[in-house]
């Protein structure tokens, strides 16, 4: 009786400890992974009674064959070493299923089953989705290598941990795409999650020797409003976070309006995309215009501007504001940046073989300035075109050089001392153009036309567009007026001594062929009119 007590004393014990620790380090994983401390005691039960029961049922076999010969004890050894081992990889598999490997949050597996408790829950409550895109990150991958993307994914997710309020989750549903739940919360507290995580992510930061400043996008959708299951839910950020990416605002959050929207931009970049893989087919459907830029004191031609159109087979012309979010969504600016290159450059060595000289100035997208290889790519694109570097200028807006200023500098410094020249676009519309100029080695100021278009009847915009074109000519640079579109703004600039102008009713974009015939029927009249001065010099002879 001694003996039964002493045996039912320590099995009673024996399922204490059991239900005790097991129970404490449930209430924990069941925190950790959002799940019902119930269903993770199940589970930790069902796991304990495949890894532990078997091997406590080893212990009368231990004991016997103790007492018979302690050398058979090496021979229990390997189930023992077995059953440990596949515990372990059990529980390592376990956390891997729901576990991104690089950044450690969790995955789409895991923020799936959390949606599905959280909505599953009766009490009535408002939830958020936030889905998060890095801008341009198949560009980073691209030109700095996917090392350096792998290392910008992890600031990201820091970015991300570090912004989620308590009783959140994030994770990283694959490639450069997160996101965040959050439980029971208004729209203001929503906003202000992502406006505090798209700050986040721009503040510079050293990723293996090079600074960078991510931008991310952000969708939000609503649970109930937006849907009542996880797909639903899910779906509509994704749509938000798209319309984001198109309106480069930051953060959107779901209406309906969106979802035809999305569809049609959808069907755009695989449009696009297919495109771009087709250089035959891009050459056919993708036209350059071509708008002047004249000189302020006698509006004659100083050079053009190159401006890329879409004629798409079942949406006709498109302009760039109509499909250049969707390319700047899939990463695809940097294709269509070189391809316009080089069709300007084929153009050029057109109008030179009719005798036609004309400066060209080209736009380069954001990606582009993060491409080490874009100097020896305009290099290339000039050479085989037999185009004089002097004859282009590359157009860059300040917030281009604002996402790795470092970089860009480094990028706009070599390919200006191949002689071709830079204008910085949009001037006084970024930020900290002071010390850009200071910073930087260009050759051209294109003052934003926000303020040129009321230089006539705002003494601010006058003073600004005044003071930026003195600015100018005392760092040495030629300035440009963008905007221009009446006689009087053009003549109050000629007197400010703004060295160009640009603007619609001074120049429309038109096509190549209407830029040589501008040109040619001026050389014309120059040569009628100098023909006529050598007949009235000889009559007064």
């Amino acid at each position: 009786h001694h003996v039964h007590l002493s045996t039912g004393s320590a099995i009673i014990a024996g399922l204490t400890f059991f239900l005790v620790n097991n129970s404490l380090i449930a209430v924990v994983l069941a925190l950790q992974a959002e799940r019902g401390v119930l269903m993770q005691l199940w589970g930790d039960v069902r796991w304990q009674t495949l890894t532990a029961v078997p091997s406590t049922a080893l212990a009368p076999a231990v004991a016997a064959t103790a007492v018979g010969s302690p050398w058979l004890l090496l021979c229990l050894l390997a189930p023992l070493v077995t059953v440990v081992h596949s515990s372990r990889l059990a529980s390592r598999r376990e956390f891997e299923a729901l576990h991104d490997a690089l950044t450690g949050l969790g995955n789409r597996a895991m923020l799936v089953g959390a949606l599905d408790r959280t909505l599953a829950d009766p009490r009535p409550a408002r939830h958020a989705i936030l889905m998060v895109d890095l801008d341009h990150f198949k560009d980073v991958n691209d030109t700095l290598g996917h090392h350096i993307g792998d290392a910008l994914l992890i600031v990201a997710a820091g970015v991300l941990s570090d912004v989620a309020p308590p009783n959140s989750i994030v994770a990283r549903l694959g490639g450069d795409e997160f996101a965040l739940l959050i439980r029971d919360v208004g729209d203001r507290e929503a906003a202000h999650v992502a406006t505090a995580l798209v700050q986040g992510l721009r503040q510079p930061r050293i990723v293996e020797g090079t600074e960078l400043r991510a931008r991310g996008s952000v969708g939000i959708a609503y649970f109930p409003d937006d849907g009542l299951t996880p797909s639903d839910v899910l779906r509509r950020a994704d749509v938000a976070l798209y319309k984001a990416k198109e309106e480069r605002d930051g953060y959107v959050a779901y209406e309906p309006s969106h979802d035809s929207s999305a569809l049609g931009q959808l069907t755009l970049v695989n449009e696009l995309t297919a495109l771009l893989d087709d250089p035959a087919l891009a050459r056919q459907q993708l036209a350059l215009v071509y708008q002047p830029l004249l000189r302020a004191g006698d509006r004659e031609m100083s050079g053009v501007e190159c401006l890329v159109r879409w004629d798409h087979p079942r949406l006709g012309r498109l302009l760039p504001a109509d499909f250049l979010p969707a390319a700047e969504h899939a990463g695809l600016t940097g294709q269509l940046g070189r391809l316009i290159l080089e069709l300007a450059a084929a153009q050029h060595q057109r109008w030179a073989a009719e005798g036609i000289d004309v400066c060209l100035s080209v736009n380069v997208f954001v990606t582009q300035l993060s491409d080490a290889a874009l100097p020896e790519t305009v290099g290339a694109v000039l050479g085989r075109y037999g185009m004089r570097t002097g004859s282009l200028v590359l157009e860059v807006t300040e917030d281009a050089l604002i996402s790795d200023p470092e970089r860009s500098s480094d990028i706009l410094r070599r390919i200006r001392a191949t002689g071709v020249r830079i204008s910085i676009d949009d001037y006084g519309a970024g930020y900290s153009s002071l010390a850009y100029l200071k910073n930087l080695d260009v050759d051209e100021l294109k003052i934003d036309r926000q303020f040129v278009m009321n230089v006539g009847a705002d003494a601010t915009d006058r003073i600004i567009v005044q003071s930026t074109i003195d600015l100018g000519h005392q760092l040495g640079l030629r300035v440009v007026a963008e905007g221009v579109e009446d006689e009087e703004t053009a003549a109050l600039l000629g007197e400010m001594s703004c060295d160009l102008l640009q603007g619609y009713q001074l120049g429309a974009p038109v096509p190549a062929e209407a830029i040589a015939l501008r040109v040619t029927g001026a050389a014309a009249a120059l040569a009628e009119n100098r023909r006529a001065l050598h007949v009235v010099r000889e009559t007064v002879g």
